[in-house]
């Protein structure tokens, strides 16, 4: 075999070797080390290789990008709510028994109020607004109203004084109840309403669920969650606090006639009193009247008839009842029931309206609305899915 030659060149002190199998290995070597760097490199993008000379997108496209992107969203947004009021506004006016919507507020409504002629009604928002409308105008296409901004807080109660000549709200973060002067034109519409006179804070651990105005103008009534009730002057000197050893309250009320305050909770009862009154109007006492006694499970709502001979309450039992109520409790006398009739609750509160001459009977649970017969017993009407 033959010998390869080598050749050795010495190059300022280094010996470098011309052997021909160096520089195979060398050459081999290189092109490894080439396929290695280029399998481990990524491949170019298809959007580089249309267009290899475009610059990467600056920080302006970029965010002009993100602008676009979050108004197409607002966009859409706004398109939805539209169709989604579209869908409800079709759907509350298509009930016959629908007069009008009340569409002025910008949040929740809190509470609202008749006036006891009927003339009026007042409304409360998250809004921090308070509005005051003509009823007479309801069947119009223009509603005449009134707003008035309540200053850094917002009313969680709103009620009319007999007379028509003011209002009373509780403030929210206030946690007080502050009187408002009203004012009308001599055709009877509303000109304005001002802030009258706040009351002191009200000293409570819970929260307000109950309050009203007797319609002889002699008291108020509050109620809050934990069991306190205070009966307060019309110029807000408190007259009597008391316990309604409830556990927890759900409602509280004074009756249409004036003459009592009841409340209903956890407990299966509703507990009402009498606030009496002497003949130069003085206060004198609080005293027990009567108990409602029948159901087997908390009472989310009840009410009086308009001389409170007749009550009506609903129960988580899934029953409501019609009781006679015009009974002296000094001569040993019970309410008795004199219809009761069922509605599944299923677990949701509830709110209950008697009409003034203890005929019907109408019970609001979640979106759903039952109208019942008080003298029958039967559901007469099931309005279901009618506003939010």
């Amino acid at each position: 075999m033959m010998k390869e030659a080598q050749v050795e060149n010495n190059v300022g002190g280094i010996v470098i070797t011309s052997s021909p199998s160096f520089w195979l290995t060398l050459a081999v070597a290189t092109i490894l080390v080439i396929l290695f760097l280029w399998l481990k490199s990524p491949p170019p993008s298809s959007h580089n290789k249309k267009n290899p000379k475009q610059l990467p997108s600056t920080g302006k496209k970029t965010t002009k990008k993100k602008q676009q992107q979050q108004e197409e969203k607002a966009a859409q947004k706004k398109r939805g709510n539209e169709t989604k009021e579209k869908e409800r506004t079709s759907r509350t006016r298509t009930h016959p028994w629908l007069l009008t919507e009340l569409k002025s507020h910008k949040d929740d409504v809190l509470d609202f109020d008749f006036s006891h002629d009927g003339k009026y009604l007042a409304s409360c928002s998250e809004d921090r607004t308070l509005i005051l409308w003509n009823t007479w105008t309801f069947p119009q296409k223009k509603h005449k109203s009134l707003r008035i901004n309540v200053n850094l807080d917002h009313a969680l109660n709103i009620r009319w004084s007999p007379d028509t000549k003011a209002c009373v709200i509780f403030r929210a973060c206030g946690n007080n109840l502050s009187v408002y002067a009203v004012t009308k034109n001599s055709d009877g519409s509303l000109q304005s309403c001002k802030p009258l006179t706040d009351y002191p804070q009200i000293q409570s651990k819970g929260e307000l669920i109950g309050m009203g105005i007797a319609s002889t103008g002699k008291f108020m009534m509050t109620c809050d969650d934990q069991n306190m009730m205070t009966i307060w002057s019309i110029k807000g000197v408190t007259f009597a606090s008391f316990d309604t050893h409830l556990i927890n309250t759900y409602c509280a009320i004074v009756s249409p006639c004036g003459r009592f305050v009841g409340a209903s909770g956890f407990t299966s009862e509703v507990k009402v009193w009498t606030v009496e009154f002497g003949k130069a109007r003085e206060f004198k006492s609080v005293s027990k009247a009567f108990d409602l006694k029948g159901h087997t499970a908390g009472i989310p709502s009840f009410a009086f008839s308009d001389d409170a001979s007749r009550m009506a309450s609903v129960s988580k039992d899934n029953t409501w009842k019609l009781w006679a109520t015009n009974v002296e409790s000094e001569y040993d006398k019970e309410p008795c029931v004199l219809v009761s009739g069922s509605c599944m609750l299923n677990g949701q509160s509830a709110l209950l309206s008697l009409s003034l001459d203890a005929r019907v009977v109408a019970i609001a649970t979640g979106n759903q609305l039952h109208v019942f017969s008080a003298a029958k017993g039967t559901r007469e009407q099931f309005i279901r899915n009618q506003g939010t």
